[in-house]
């Protein structure tokens, strides 16, 4: 199972998007260090992640996805509770 990182531009209120947010929040692993990002655990690859993404959101929002392919990273006023879980997750 691989890491993804999540970014994306959405052009309405969140609250326009409650299918994108289950879907995220729909596996065990994942956190979510800043608003408009998200670290998750995936099964398959960073173009099938990006596809199921594409089914919640409109045309004129933007998605991007790339693997974090090793446990490097450093942080800054990022909340613990998403720290404690890339140091679990990400090394």
């Amino acid at each position: 199972m691989k890491t993804y990182l999540i970014i994306y531009q959405l052009m309405l209120p969140e609250s326009s998007y409650p299918q994108l947010f289950a879907f995220l929040r729909s596996g065990q692993l994942w956190a979510r260090p800043l608003p408009n990002a998200w670290m998750i655990k995936y099964n398959f690859d960073a173009g099938i992640l990006r596809n199921n993404l594409m089914q919640y959101v409109y045309k004129g929002d933007r998605i991007f996805v790339t693997a974090i392919p090793n446990g490097e990273w450093g942080t800054f006023n990022i909340e613990s509770a998403v720290t404690d879980w890339m140091k679990i997750n990400l090394s």
